[in-house]
């Protein structure tokens, strides 16, 4: 239990940081007009990311796969940054 709630609330930050990074990213229009909605969204996103280590069986299920979503959320985003037009790399 422990395990599942480490991962969740270590990996699951670092996953709600950068799905809401990619979600300013690719918001159409001014990125500063969208910055403090998603900031109301964080935090609800950071806690079902927390509850949803809970779904996998193991423990180093929940760190893979946590993990694996992570690795994906950064590369969407660096992806995202350097080819979306009018971005400051």
């Amino acid at each position: 239990m422990i395990g599942r709630s480490l991962a969740g609330a270590l990996l699951g930050l670092t996953l709600a940081i950068a799905l809401t990074g990619l979600a300013v990213l690719c918001w159409p229009g001014d990125s500063i007009r969208v910055l403090v909605p998603a900031v109301v969204v964080f935090f609800p996103l950071y806690m079902v990311l927390i509850l949803a280590a809970f779904l996998y069986r193991t423990v180093a299920r929940a760190w893979g796969w946590m993990a694996l979503a992570n690795l994906v959320a950064f590369a969407a985003l660096w992806i995202a940054q350097r080819t979306l037009p009018g971005l400051p790399s």
